[in-house]
């Protein structure tokens, strides 16, 4: 099923964030404190009579920036605590919030967008989906990530995590046959870094049909007339977003398009783009 849709969006001027402050830099609190196993524990210092009667909450892309982890101080000293261990690899941003003061962290000099910022190292994890009967590429690369900061797109090898029957890999290419009865199916990934191997997973949902979003993007700008020049968020109803980058651009009437086709099972999606040093604009297509 083809389904073509397009729209123009304005130029902005910033991000909208939540209204911050950069707390002293005075406290003894180390953080984010990373451990082995890859979790990360974030740690605030702050005073009752700062904090009054408020929680305290962890909030940022490990949360959403919706419903934060509220953060406890269990031997009484001042310092507020939350261990975060079931997160992939990755770069995200975060801040301290209690009322409605939200804080950057004082003992974290990395910053991101006005927010702290952590890096949790190792191989990024991925999602996509596959139609029973057919053939589906699975991610030609994914991102590695280092302590420092470092990112870099590496091709890692693929096997299931459960053999199953009907379902196979082959260079780098997952097969469904007609009478796979799973919805959902595990892919591992790894990549070896010296002798050390790093994994993550690739969560394959299975689908029995599929629609192909053909997407056009015009901003009325001359910096926005290559591919790498926007981006574009994804998502359905009660479906998670994800981050895609435009491919391609095409000429129309004298105007420079950005295109991305999108392969998914939803039949109503909505779409946020990006623009280099603006703010998010949306649409929601059907």
């Amino acid at each position: 099923m083809e389904r073509k849709n397009s729209w123009s969006g304005p130029a902005g001027d910033g991000w909208v964030v939540p209204p911050y402050s950069t707390a002293s830099s005075s406290s003894t609190a180390e953080s984010p404190v990373l451990g082995k196993d890859s979790s990360v524990t974030f740690n605030y210092e702050i005073s009752a009579d700062k904090l009054g009667t408020e929680k305290l909450y962890l909030m940022g892309s490990l949360t959403d920036w919706t419903d934060g982890y509220e953060m406890t101080d269990e031997d009484k000293d001042g310092i507020y605590s939350i261990t975060v261990s079931d997160k992939p690899a990755g770069i995200y941003e975060y801040k301290f919030k209690y009322g409605s003061n939200w804080v950057t962290d004082p003992a974290n000099k990395n910053y991101s967008n006005g927010n702290s910022k952590v890096v949790i190292p190792g191989l990024g994890s991925d999602t996509l989906e596959a139609k029973v009967g057919v053939t589906t590429a699975l991610p030609d690369t994914l991102k590695y990530y280092t302590a420092d900061g470092t990112v870099a797109d590496v091709k890692p090898e693929y096997t299931l995590e459960t053999s199953m029957d009907g379902v196979s890999i082959d260079e780098g290419k997952l097969t469904l046959s007609d009478d796979v009865t799973a919805t959902d199916i595990l892919v591992i990934a790894s990549y070896k870094v010296g002798d050390d191997v790093y994994k993550s997973t690739v969560y394959v949902n299975v689908v029995m049909a599929q629609y192909n979003y053909h997407i056009y993007y015009y901003a009325d700008n001359e910096d926005r007339v290559t591919a790498d020049s926007a981006a574009l968020w994804l998502y359905g109803d009660g479906v998670n977003g994800t981050l895609h980058d435009f491919t391609d651009t095409t000429e129309i009437d004298g105007y420079t398009w950005l295109t991305y086709t999108w392969t998914t099972s939803l039949d109503n999606i909505s779409i946020i783009a990006k623009n280099p040093g603006s703010e998010w604009t949306g649409r929601q297509l059907q």
